[in-house]
């Protein structure tokens, strides 16, 4: 994430700030989504040994141990899960708590050197990039990077159901980098229009008295309307064009996973793999390509997170360094000192 080209060699703003003290927590939440994705192997890895040990030798105590051990480590699973989502809501409410303040100040700063009003949409802005990177956005980058470990089991069990999740995972690469490409344009326009008619909004609400009195409430509610339409017009663009995108994703993963399943029943009959392995290649296909399906699915709120990115980073290097003025304390009997 980088800001605009103009700003490359200024000095470091809030969000910069918060974000660098924020880089252990973030790492703590990457190795709690790390543990999580390897621990998703236990259950085709318990499937895989019913089949292949308990089926065959009718061994009770076998599946005992084997259940005992799935069930453990499953609850650990669950455990560092809820350990994620907390440090996440921390970290999110944190980071709010660091960068909100400068944030209200840099754009009182902005409204008073140059008029512009970007208080309702700087505020949603920060909301944005807080959201994905504390939510689901972070935790489907993280389950992606895992993809490779599915793959290799792959591989164990038999050399083309590896081949034909990389086919998979190339494919849907492919269709995730058409999407953001495709996508890109129409949600910045559309993130543009929108912060136009949230400014005509905010203008009407703080003037209404004079505009009412003036006649200009029609006007300016033509004006809102005209951006409002357009942003929902390249909104509604970019989720047609992203909709292809994740049928053909999901199509194409799903014909793989089936012909991953039939190659697996092929294989058993012919006696080179287990009926086992047959049936668990399916899930660990699924889980190899089904992160890589889910980015397309975050892409609309990567972008949004991006442009969220860029506009705070604006926000403040467009603010004057307030640190040598004197503040005042309000005066005694102020409604303001009360509250």
């Amino acid at each position: 994430m980088s800001g605009r080209p103009s700003d490359v060699h200024k000095a470091s703003t809030p969000l910069d700030q918060t974000i660098s003290a924020a880089r252990p927590a973030i790492l703590g939440l990457i190795g709690f989504g790390s543990v999580t994705s390897i621990l998703s192997l236990v259950p085709p890895l318990y499937m895989l040994n019913v089949f292949d040990r308990v089926m065959t030798s009718r061994n009770i105590t076998t599946l005992i141990m084997l259940t005992a051990i799935a069930l453990f480590l499953v609850l650990i699973g669950a455990i560092v899960e809820r350990m994620r989502a907390t440090v996440s809501l921390r970290v999110g409410a944190w980071g709010d708590e660091k960068v909100s303040p400068a944030l209200l100040a840099a754009v009182q700063d902005v409204a008073l050197r140059s008029g512009r009003r970007v208080d309702v949409q700087a505020l949603r802005d920060l909301d944005s990039f807080r959201e994905f990177w504390t939510g689901t956005g972070l935790q489907t980058l993280v389950r992606a990077a895992w993809s490779p470990l599915f793959v290799i089991v792959l591989f164990f069990l038999n050399p083309l159901f590896g081949y034909i999740a990389i086919l998979g995972l190339l494919v849907v690469l492919a269709l995730t980098i058409a999407n953001n490409h495709a996508t890109h344009k129409p949600l910045g326009k559309a993130a543009a229009a929108s912060r136009k008619a949230t400014a005509w909004m905010s203008a009407t609400i703080r003037n209404i008295e004079v505009m009412h009195a003036m006649g200009m409430r029609p006007a300016f509610r033509k004006l809102w309307q005209k951006d409002h339409k357009e942003a929902l017009f390249w909104q509604n663009d970019s989720s047609d064009k992203s909709a292809a995108y994740v049928v053909a994703s999901s199509f194409f993963q799903s014909a793989l996973g089936l012909c991953v399943l039939a190659l697996g029943i092929y294989l058993a009959i012919q006696g080179e793999i287990s009926a086992g392995a047959a049936f668990v290649s399916r899930i660990l296909f699924g889980q190899a390509v089904g992160p890589l399906t889910g980015l397309i699915g975050q892409l609309k709120g990567y972008t949004t997170s991006r442009i969220s990115y860029d506009n705070l980073q604006h926000i403040f290097r467009s603010a004057v360094d307030d640190s040598e003025r004197i503040v005042l304390d309000l005066p005694p009997g102020s409604s303001l000192a009360v509250m």
